[in-house]
């Protein structure tokens, strides 16, 4: 019933204008909760129906088991995964056939291009296999791209997952995000001396140049895709996420002691930490995220939904008490809500000076955050670094889980004293 379904939305999504998609697919939607409101309705619905979903269902269920046994597992996966792409543009985002066409085209071009590959670049280091981690194909927002930009910590934990992968194998792992495409993150000037953007932040986890790399015999250049390889908790963030903060401790930190900050970064946080955090007092890590799915959700429902302003004091204000707490160290991306927590907590708030996005921007897709123009890009992403490692320096930790809070939690390496994770669920 659940393929009937996809079928018909796609169909219609087909031969519909597009000016019209959204209007009509609203209007299915308030039909069948019309006509299934319910429960007479819904048994009539089905006993109506249930000879022809019979059948189809047995096509389908055919079709997918000779499917099952012809095709490689790896391929029927990616199949399967750009089918369902596929219909999520359609039914989902309204886009035109041709559009979901093309990004059709976009996502096959990431599973044969963006594929692991064995190459052999000269003669150099015979005896030495080297592991190239490449970034996530998806690099740039274009009209193939809704708006599905890993944010740099994202990207940062995609590493980890191919690292986890190299160091397993024994391979000489090295990061590139140089030569693959201009990533979102990266400057279009070298920065400290380097164009490659992971070395803007991070050290390299070998002692071997990319320039090295690229005359050896034997390397591998890693998937650019997001890489699962079950070494670390999945990229995904899944509930309960308590358990998964434990996980991410316990295993993560058996990689990441490879790839530690380098030294500028190091410096600058170590700066701020001086000047931020008062001697000897005991402070509480807090970390929501504010903007995109943070406030109004998403349309990757792999995100995890964030707590509300007002549970959200009320649960510091609870731990300040029984942690026996003296500071708050709040980390969030909207001025908005620094100023709520300002205007809560006081001189017992402790912020990182940075520029910051507002909700008077628009969240139309197009209205760029000010943070990422051209030339602020590396101080926006060094100042989240720097709040991220200072959140790791805190007693203890409260939030929402994102990408800055598992970041923290690896690079606490489990000295928190305690860690609160508020379970909402995903969007």
């Amino acid at each position: 019933m659940k393929e009937i379904g996809k079928f018909i939305l796609i169909l219609i999504g087909a031969i519909t204008p597009e000016r019209w998609r959204k209007e009509v697919n609203h209007k299915i939607n308030k039909t069948k909760r019309i006509m299934t409101s319910n429960l007479e309705l819904r048994v009539f619905w089905k006993i109506l129906f249930w000879p022809i979903v019979l059948v189809v269902s047995l096509v389908f269920g055919v079709l997918k088991t000779i499917a099952v046994w012809l095709i490689p597992s790896e391929k029927y996966g990616t199949m399967l995964f750009r089918f369902e792409q596929f219909y999520t543009d359609i039914a989902n985002r309204y886009m035109s056939l041709p559009l979901a066409l093309k990004r059709a085209s976009l996502r096959k071009e990431l599973f044969t291009k963006g594929a692991e590959q064995r190459k052999s670049f000269g003669d150099k280091n015979p005896d030495i296999i080297f592991y190239v981690i490449r970034p996530y194909y998806f690099l740039e927002p274009n009209e193939l791209i809704y708006r599905n930009v890993a944010n740099l910590l994202t990207q940062y934990y995609y590493v980890v997952q191919k690292l986890s992968y190299a160091m397993e194998n024994n391979w000489v792992p090295v990061v590139d995000w140089e030569n693959y495409g201009k990533l979102p993150h990266a400057e279009d000037y070298p920065v400290n001396g380097t164009k490659n953007s992971w070395e803007y932040y991070w050290k390299q986890p070998s002692n071997y140049t990319l320039e090295e790399v690229y005359q050896s015999k034997n390397v591998i250049l890693s998937t650019q895709n997001i890489g699962q390889y079950g070494y670390i908790p999945n990229c995904a963030m899944t509930p309960p996420f308590n358990e998964y903060a434990s996980a991410l401790v316990d295993k993560c930190t058996k990689y990441t002691w490879a790839i530690p900050l380098n030294d500028n970064t190091l410096k600058y946080v170590d700066e701020f930490y001086k000047k931020l955090f008062p001697a000897n007092k005991r402070v509480l890590g807090v970390v929501v995220r504010g903007a995109s799915y943070g406030r109004t959700g998403t349309p990757y429902h792999s995100h995890p939904m964030q707590v509300s302003m007002g549970e959200l004091k009320d649960t510091v204000h609870t731990y300040m008490d029984e942690w026996e707490m003296d500071y708050i160290f709040f980390v969030n991306e909207m001025q908005e809500l620094v100023d709520t927590m300002k205007e809560e907590f006081e001189d017992k708030l402790i912020v990182l000076p940075r520029m910051r996005d507002t909700f008077e921007r628009p969240a139309d897709g197009i209205t760029k955050n000010p943070m990422y123009y051209e030339g602020n890009k590396y101080q926006t992403n060094l100042d989240y670094i720097t709040e991220v490692a200072l959140l790791s320096r805190c007693t203890s930790l409260i939030g929402s889980m994102s990408s800055g809070m598992r970041t923290a939690l690896i690079l606490n390496e489990g000295k928190f004293e305690d860690v609160y994770v508020f379970e909402k669920g995903l969007w």
